[in-house]
């Protein structure tokens, strides 16, 4: 497995995540995009697909079902603009807010 820190590593990590919006400047545009994991009622044949071809991807799966949430604390107007893959894929962007 590799353990290598990946984009959505850093999303997950309250302390990165810190690290990174402190260098962003009020009313900076941010996007992130990436996987997600679907509800487990009605897409878990989905969930194990997409579990098994990430796994090289990433070194965690904690908070795969709203992976941009830990962002919402730096911008609240975060929203997802795109939905693809199934819903696996996602693309949001939001503006930082003002401290």
């Amino acid at each position: 497995m590799n353990t290598t820190p990946r984009a959505y590593d850093v999303l997950q990590n309250k302390r990165a995540a810190s690290h990174l919006m402190r260098h962003a400047k009020p009313g900076a545009r941010v996007a992130v995009g990436g996987m997600k994991f679907l509800p487990w009622w009605w897409g878990a044949p989905i969930k194990l697909i997409t579990g098994y071809r990430t796994r090289h991807c990433l070194t965690t799966y904690r908070g795969l079902r709203a992976p941009c949430a830990p962002l919402l604390a730096y911008c609240p107007d975060l929203k997802v603009i795109e939905i693809f893959h199934l819903g696996t894929s996602y693309v949001a962007a939001g503006t930082v807010r003002a401290v």
